[in-house]
């Protein structure tokens, strides 16, 4: 009886404690459920605040374009204004944490930028407001910063230069020379695509529309694609990215260019906003815009011709009696750009990419819940504009590049000043022997044809 009652005993024990540990596979188990569970419910919040902000970032850009060019312009500068602001941030210390010196170099490193600004954009803005009859735009004051405008960004620029060196600290000079370097190396890429994307918005909306589109279609089907079917990691950089996606996204990115281009080259879908090129703004009602126009023959289809030379080429079309293919050169223009947004203007994300790794960032900001910040939107979209501008004033536009590049700095000048350039050209080309009058008068009459 007492071996049995000691058996029993061990037996009990030994069923206690598989209950235990049962007990706490169950409880494990339920606590791996609830964590599972709470990474789901978290993806979804995540997910449906992702989505809630896209839209209200179309519902934003929708009005920007409603209203027109000179919305469309300042929102660009202010979108390029807030990714200096976060590229400026990376490895700055809080203000609170920096102290004074901190402060000090922000307030200067946004002297430069805003000196910049001023340089680039400032007589163009003056010579804007005064041609509208703005009266502190009259002033004598205002009328010298535009004549004199670089020579007050000169003097602008040494201050700030004078103050960031007044404010060197022993143990801080890293920190100080490092924003002075990212200050001045992301003004000078921030403004340069900023102006030129005003270019491209005054040659006309489908040159910044089109383009914007085109890489916010590639993005979007490289990561449809690339999560549904990505295998092969594409680059280091982003592990993320796969050759799947990257193929998937360029695919996509052609369809849509093509379609797009089909439907701007149709007569019955008149958009006089998109195609129409608006060079000066002194018509606009403050942020409103509009603009009419002949359908220029960019968006017109005609018959595709053979280049000479091509001879055997036109007689084997002519001996099989090929269909004659009619295309508007926007469709070849919409293709080209496709190929640069799929292929190329990728590695502008992968270059964000690689600067966030470097500074141990997720994203550039929190400004834009479930997105990051300005700069994670539009780090594409920077190179994007720049190709958009060069490639249209070497392949689009009807006169050369240099031409078209002075014309759109001479559209910039007030009035006076474009008349005063305009009798400079003139004494220099009649000191050449050129017949001046016969020039503008046929100018003029091309001008008038066009307006037609």
């Amino acid at each position: 009886r007492e071996l049995a009652g000691e058996g029993m005993a061990e037996v009990e024990k030994a069923s206690a404690a598989v209950r235990r540990r049962a007990d706490g596979a169950n409880g494990a188990n339920s606590a791996g459920d609830d964590a599972v569970r709470a990474k789901r419910e978290k993806k979804k919040a995540d997910h449906a605040t992702r989505m809630l902000y896209t839209w209200l970032m179309v519902a934003v850009l929708l009005t920007v374009l409603y209203c027109g060019h000179v919305a469309i312009c300042v929102f660009v500068f202010l979108c390029g204004a807030a990714i200096f602001n976060e590229v400026l941030g990376l490895g700055t210390p809080p203000r609170d944490a920096a102290g004074t010196t901190g402060v000090h170099l922000h307030m200067i490193n946004w002297g430069f930028f805003l000196t910049a600004a001023y340089l680039t954009y400032g007589k163009s803005v003056l010579a804007h407001f005064s041609e509208q009859g703005v009266r502190v735009a009259q002033l004598r004051a205002v009328q010298l910063l535009m004549r004199h405008h670089s020579f007050v960004a000169f003097c602008l620029y040494t201050a700030f230069f004078l103050a960031f060196v007044l404010t060197l600290r022993p143990g801080a000079y890293r920190l100080q020379f490092g924003a002075f370097a990212r200050a001045h190396i992301t003004g000078l890429l921030v403004l340069l695509a900023t102006s030129m994307t005003v270019l491209n918005i005054k040659n006309g909306l489908v040159w910044f529309l089109l383009p914007a589109t085109l890489v916010i279609i590639n993005d979007s089907f490289a990561y449809l694609v690339g999560r549904r079917f990505g295998k092969t990691p594409l680059v280091a950089l982003s592990p993320n990215k796969t050759v799947e996606g990257f193929l998937g996204g360029a695919f996509a990115t052609l369809v849509v260019a093509s379609a797009a281009a089909f439907l701007l080259s149709r007569p019955s879908l008149p958009l006089p906003m998109l195609y129409c090129p608006k060079r000066s703004f002194s018509d606009c009602a403050a942020l409103l815009c509009r603009v009419q126009c002949a359908r220029p023959p960019l968006f017109t289809p005609a018959r595709l011709s053979i280049p000479p030379g091509h001879e055997l080429v036109q007689r084997v079309s002519d001996t099989l009696s090929l269909p004659t293919l009619k295309l508007a050169p926007i469709q070849l223009h919409a293709l080209a750009l496709a190929l640069f947004a799929s292929v190329i203007a990728p590695f502008g994300g992968f270059f964000a990419s690689g600067l966030k790794r470097a500074f141990g960032v997720k994203d550039f900001a929190d400004l834009i819940p479930g997105h990051g910040g300005v700069t994670d939107r539009m780090d594409c979209q920077l190179l994007m504009a720049v190709f958009t501008y060069v490639y249209s004033i070497n392949f689009v536009a009807a006169h050369a590049p240099d031409v078209e590049m002075l014309s759109a700095l001479a559209m910039e000048l007030a009035r006076s000043e474009q008349l005063e350039l305009l009798g400079e050209l003139a004494a220099a080309l009649a000191a050449r022997g050129v017949d001046v009058s016969a020039v503008v008068a046929g100018a003029i009459g091309d001008a008038l044809a066009n307006a037609r």
